[in-house]
């Protein structure tokens, strides 16, 4: 089992195609954690990062990631998960929130 939690300020610089760019200080935090299920054949994941802007609390972003990955042989993996983007201070006309489901095949060290 494994846990990592993080915070602290973090400059962020936004680069937008249609709308004004803009940069400011935020808080940041990251947390993952993962755990074997079954002992070396099924593991569950979890990884969530955010950043807040004190300023203008309505300006929340966060992302979260949640899956099993399945170990297959010396390294390759194999995952399924669930990632979530909320982006609290999107630009008119774009989504707050997007969710996308991905299978992976990889290799993890």
């Amino acid at each position: 089992m494994n846990l990592d939690v993080a915070g602290g300020p973090q400059y962020v610089k936004e680069d937008f195609y249609d709308a004004d760019n803009r940069d400011y200080l935020a808080f940041g935090w990251a947390f993952n954690f993962d755990r074997f299920l079954i002992p070396g054949r099924m593991q569950f994941y979890h990884r969530h990062r955010g950043l807040l802007e004190p300023g203008d609390t309505d300006n929340l972003v966060w992302d979260a990631w949640t899956g099993l990955r399945f170990p297959i042989y010396e390294g390759i993996v194999a995952s399924t998960e669930v990632l979530l983007e909320y982006d609290g201070g999107a630009p008119d006309g774009v989504d707050e929130t997007d969710t996308t489901y991905n299978v992976k095949l990889g290799y993890q060290w």
